[in-house]
């Protein structure tokens, strides 16, 4: 996608204004909502065309008047950003074509994902005719299969495919590999079914956020946990993966497919690519050991992790006895208990 936004608006209108999304599910809050499309949408609209959204400063000002600064008394909501868009995408389209690429639409989610075609589909059949055009280009994983009508489909398979195999036969041609490939074959699943692998991949792949390096410690070893132990003697257990051995740990027991990376809370833990935390997600924890049904996979995933939760918070409850014993910031994985079990109240 970043080679189609680099490329295509020189081939064809230069005076079109282009707007562009990523979606990025293993990134932000903002990069993975809808949210955070029309935040990103709106803003790209008023660098661009400041004169078309006079009615997004108007409200803006307003709001603030009213209540203050964002995320005081107010913040923007997503029927409000798309009727500012539409609006505002209506005035730009009185003097010039716009081009919207949206890259990795499913990673907002199924869901999402389903109700921002249809909010496209019916905001291109009620959009006032112009000069000018409002072209979409998007794309997304197979599965939740989502188009927008009317347009054409490429698929990047199909048409690539005798590339594909030209590439993989060669590459299979070397003795070398195929032989790799078999010892890879005979390791992967001893290395991915024991109960400490299968533990990691159940954190990556169901936390309700990235997990830093110090949570994610302690989130691996609470299964070892004696609830009448202090929490500073596991530190020192076996069972423990140290700072220095964190990288390289996660790395052997998810076989390469999870990675440490940088973020603003610090460093995090997560796969190296949507499809990877897809695949588990669907049915290859089940394939790799988890004792559960392909329907109770998710809740019984989901069972697991509120039970470490658990004995963590009441660990830390029993053995810190006063609040600034609670507060403490060796505490590592209080945050992330208090957080998802406020979240689980907030849901319902």
């Amino acid at each position: 996608m970043k080679f189609i936004v680099r490329e295509i608006p020189t081939l064809f209108d230069t005076s079109a204004l282009n707007v562009s999304f990523f979606f990025h599910a293993r990134g932000h809050e903002l990069q993975k909502t809808s949210s955070g499309l029309f935040r990103s949408l709106l803003y790209q609209l008023l660098k661009k065309s400041p004169e078309s959204l006079h009615g997004l400063i108007w409200h803006f000002q307003e709001q603030v008047k009213i209540f203050g600064g964002p995320g005081l008394g107010w913040t923007w909501t997503v029927p409000k950003m798309q009727s500012l868009f539409e609006l505002s995408l209506n005035r730009v389209l009185e003097a010039r074509s716009v081009v919207l690429y949206i890259d990795a639409l499913d990673e907002c989610g199924n869901e999402a994902a389903a109700n921002l075609i249809f909010y496209l589909e019916h905001f291109l059949s009620v959009l006032l005719p112009t000069a000018h055009t409002f072209s979409i280009c998007f794309s997304c994983c197979y599965r939740p299969i989502l188009k927008l009508q009317p347009g054409p489909t490429i698929r990047m398979d199909v048409e690539n495919r005798k590339d594909i195999v030209k590439l993989v036969e060669a590459r299979l041609s070397s003795n070398n590999l195929h032989r790799e490939i078999q010892e890879a074959i005979c390791i992967m699943p001893k290395a991915y079914s024991c109960g400490e692998a299968l533990s990691l991949k159940q954190w990556v792949c169901f936390s309700i956020r990235p997990l830093t390096i110090p949570e994610l410690q302690w989130a691996m070893v609470i299964k070892h946990v004696d609830e009448h132990q202090r929490l500073y003697v596991q530190k020192d257990s076996v069972d423990f993966i140290s700072d220095g051995d964190v990288d390289k740990k996660m790395k052997a027991l998810s076989y390469s497919l999870a990675e440490v990376v940088s973020s603003s809370n610090g460093p995090v833990v997560q796969f190296i690519h949507q499809s990877v935390k897809d695949f588990f997600a669907d049915d290859g924890l089940i394939l790799l050991g988890c004792p559960t049904t392909p329907q109770l996979l998710i809740s019984t995933a989901h069972c697991y992790l509120s039970r470490s939760c658990i004995a963590y918070l009441r660990m830390a409850i029993l053995q810190h006895s006063t609040a600034a014993e609670i507060g403490d910031p060796e505490l590592h994985f209080l945050e992330y208990a208090t957080e998802l079990f406020d979240k689980a109240h907030t849901n319902g």
